[in-house]
Order: C-alpha cells, then sequence, then structure tokens
C-alpha cells in the first residue's frame, strides 16, 4: 500500500514513521522491539485506532495536536509518568 496523500511526516524517536494524511487520519509504519508505534509488522503502515481530526503531528514525538486543540499521544507516552506501551492513541490530560 502506497500513500500518496501525506501532509506531514514525523519520525518518533526509535518508533518508525507517521504520516499525516489528507483525511486528517494518522497512519504509522516501523517500530522498535514492542512493535513501536503501531504494534504491526514494520514497513506495513498501519492507521492509528482513534485518531481523526488531526491538525499536526509532534516531529519526534508518537504525539498529535487535534483541530479542537488537544493533545493525544500513544506507544507509552500518555503524560501519566507510565510507559504502558499503549497502542491506541490517548488524550494527555496537561
Amino acid at each position: 500500500m502506497g500513500i500518496n496523500d501525506a501532509l506531514a511526516l514525523s519520525t518518533p524517536q526509535g518508533l518508525g514513521a507517521c504520516v499525516l494524511r489528507a483525511d486528517r487520519t494518522v497512519w504509522c509504519w516501523g517500530g522498535d522491539s514492542n512493535g513501536g508505534a503501531t504494534g504491526t509488522t514494520p514497513g506495513r503502515p498501519y492507521p492509528i485506532p482513534s485518531l481523526t481530526d488531526v491538525r499536526a503531528l509532534a516531529p519526534r514525538a508518537p504525539c498529535v495536536t487535534r483541530m479542537n486543540g488537544e493533545v493525544w499521544c500513544w506507544s507509552g507516552l500518555v503524560g501519566d509518568g507510565t510507559n504502558r506501551g499503549v497502542m491506541a492513541a490517548t488524550r494527555v490530560n496537561f
């Protein structure tokens, strides 16, 4: 599967790569020993569940800003002081 509608590219450190697509969803591929950004096979793009209406990707972290200003992260970075390996995106509370 090729992605030909990418608006932005992010390379979260050690977690592969992610793109923001024209439909405002986020797709990632690659990964670390725990599956990294997607929990799937490296090289196969996969949508991050529940991420729609995304405004921007963080350049070096598995996080996004949504159109309403909320920050969402996945792959363990959920802002609660733990590294839980959360594959589904979770809203970060500041």
